[in-house]
């Protein structure tokens, strides 16, 4: 795991707006039990303009969300729908 998260440091360096990454970061430091180092990544203001999947990009809302900015989370998740719909 240390392994791991050094590779997702390094990539969130290369590209912090990258939601795939910014999930994994989060998950592996999660796994590290280095959850309030995850809860400062999650808190960082621009984690819900990262770019990626409508999954991934839900997926980083609900972490915004349990952190406790629901607001800002449901705005952002009406917007992922808002532009994903067929």
């Amino acid at each position: 795991l240390p392994d791991a998260l050094e590779l997702a440091q390094r990539l969130l360096a290369d590209d912090s707006t990258d939601s795939f990454i910014t999930l994994l970061a989060i998950d592996v430091l999660r796994r590290l039990d280095r959850a309030p180092e995850a809860a400062e990544l999650i808190a960082r203001g621009k984690i819900l303009q990262a770019a990626g999947s409508p999954e991934h990009r839900m997926l980083l809302a609900r972490e915004v969300s349990l952190g406790g900015n629901t607001a800002e989370a449901l705005a952002a998740a009406y917007e992922i729908v808002r532009e994903h719909q067929w």
